[in-house]
């Protein structure tokens, strides 16, 4: 749901709520329902502002350079580069501070679980580079040690794959979709 229809929803139920008819219980029913809709705006809100920090950090490691294979680009494309490593490392940071501050307004914000999962596995492509396991060079970006580095990487892409299945064990059940009749 976007925030566009969330606002106007938690406003008019908070604005029924208040009309002289409705029954105490059923204005706290309603209260509750708006109250719901802005918590969630709020959460989806501070996910987005994560979103625009991760779409920075990604933009700086590939670089602005060509679209992966599987997106029509040419092979060996978008391979992550640690030329600005710290600048990523940055953005990366912020984004998980909004991911976390998404999840501190609403603790079952799935989406925002799975973009944390998501930065991990970005800040271990990041880690990648910078040990020079990514791109035509073998040898580490200048100023980092690729042992190191390379390490980092793994237990940042083991994290990543921890935290997806993690987040994939909680999401909630979805009845089968009926198939559509001819």
């Amino acid at each position: 749901m976007f925030f566009s229809s969330l606002y106007p929803q938690g406003l008019e139920k908070c604005n029924e709520a208040l009309e002289a008819p409705v029954s105490m219980k059923d204005a706290d029913d309603m209260l509750k329902s708006a109250s719901d809709k802005f918590q969630e705006a709020a959460a989806l809100a501070l996910f987005n502002w994560g979103n625009v920090h991760m779409c920075a950090a990604r933009k700086t490691m590939d670089g602005g350079r060509d679209p992966p294979l599987e997106e029509g680009g040419p092979p060996g494309a978008a391979i992550a580069t640690a030329e600005k490593f710290d600048d990523v490392v940055a953005r990366l940071d912020q984004a998980k501070g909004r991911y976390e501050a998404a999840l501190g307004v609403k603790p079952d914000f799935h989406d925002a679980s799975i973009a944390l999962a998501q930065r991990r596995y970005e800040r271990a492509r990041l880690l990648c580079a910078a040990a020079g396991l990514s791109g035509d060079g073998n040898s580490p970006a200048k100023g980092h040690d690729g042992a190191k580095r390379a390490s980092e990487a793994e237990a940042e892409f083991e994290a990543a794959c921890k935290d997806f299945l993690t987040v994939l064990g909680q999401l909630p059940e979805t009845p089968a979709k009926k198939p559509e009749e001819e």
